[in-house]
């Protein structure tokens, strides 16, 4: 998946959270960040197209380093809020599961339990852009709603 799917994704799982919670910014701004940040090795891109394809979706898509990348992608919103921690790191931990989830229904293969076992992980569901791109539209249009709806019950005085 891209990263736009993946982001958007996120939001839609932090407004989801942020209904329950009233925390809208913050946990938005974790979604957003921990379902994009796997995709920051995409920047090994630099060192070559061979490295890049050897790579990419190694490291940063695993469950080892799912716990680790959730703490990073937390860190922006816990600062902001100062407190609640938990709730948002299980947050980006969620959505770091998701975002695995999402690329083993991808053509392109993960390596879920690296450096454990090399094995390939990928469903092949999603094997071009015009399905990724329908999947983006579906997330975007339930992520609106979402806000939608929290903007809606907060100007009626609830917190949904």
């Amino acid at each position: 998946m891209d990263v736009a799917t993946h982001a958007m994704t996120g939001m839609l799982i932090g407004s989801a959270v942020a209904l329950r919670k009233g925390r809208l910014y913050p946990l938005l701004l974790t979604g957003a960040a921990a379902s994009a940040i796997p995709d920051l090795d995409a920047f090994i891109r630099i060192a070559g197209s061979d490295y890049f394809f050897k790579y990419h979706r190694v490291f940063t898509h695993t469950i080892f380093a799912a716990p680790l990348l959730a703490a990073l992608a937390s860190l922006p919103a816990w600062i902001w809020e100062k407190k609640g921690y938990l709730l948002i790191y299980l947050l980006a931990f969620a959505v770091l599961l998701v975002h695995l989830g999402m690329d083993v229904l991808c053509m392109w293969p993960i390596r879920l339990f690296y450096p454990l076992g090399n094995k390939d992980y990928a469903l092949n569901l999603f094997n071009n852009k015009d399905t990724s791109m329908i999947v983006l539209f579906i997330v975007t249009i339930a992520t609106l709603g979402m806000l939608y709806y929290h903007n809606w019950m907060e100007a009626k005085g609830e917190k949904g």
